[in-house]
């Protein structure tokens, strides 16, 4: 399953490099963002870390104001690396909003699968937002507020990210 996911993540990436790349004679170079960071998930009396990856890639700007469209992939160590891992993979549309030339706040939800690989996946949704913070002209900081909803779950959860990304 490992190298499935292996798979599809080098296929992710190749994808927007070469959506990058077809743009890149616009005057405006930003046509997609690929993002890593650290990611931690709140449970009823427990925290989870993990490792996630989005890649955006801009659909239209107005302005100061960018819509997207967003994929995310998560995973979560409960017991340690090495033990049950849990996968989030989801994507949908993100707005940003420009706030001066290095500052950029922005919203949206996900819609995805929740899953251990182990069980079948639920239905998940994921609104959220956060801030960008460039650095130069390709790399930005990045952090995030989402709260998690399972369907058929009696609770939902608090996910905080941050880490660092590039503008292609």
């Amino acid at each position: 399953m490992k190298y499935t996911i292996n798979t599809l993540v080098l296929l992710l990436v190749l994808t927007v490099s070469a959506v990058a790349q077809s743009y890149s004679h616009e005057e405006s170079n930003d046509r997609a963002n690929l993002y890593v960071g650290f990611t931690n998930i709140s449970v009823p009396f427990d925290n989870f870390q993990g490792i996630n990856g989005q890649a955006q890639v801009k659909l239209v700007r107005f302005g100061v104001v960018r819509i997207d469209v967003a994929g995310d992939l998560a995973v979560f160590f409960p017991g340690g690396i090495g033990d049950v891992e849990l996968y989030t993979f989801q994507a949908g549309p993100r707005a940003g909003v420009d706030i001066g030339k290095k500052v950029t706040l922005f919203g949206g939800i996900h819609f995805g699968a929740f899953t251990t690989f182990n069980s079948d996946a639920t239905y998940s949704y994921l609104p959220g937002g956060g801030i960008q913070v460039k650095l130069n002209k390709r790399v930005y900081v990045q952090g995030e507020y989402g709260r998690q909803f399972l369907q058929d779950a009696p609770f939902s959860f608090n996910r905080l990210s941050f880490g660092v990304g590039g503008r292609f």
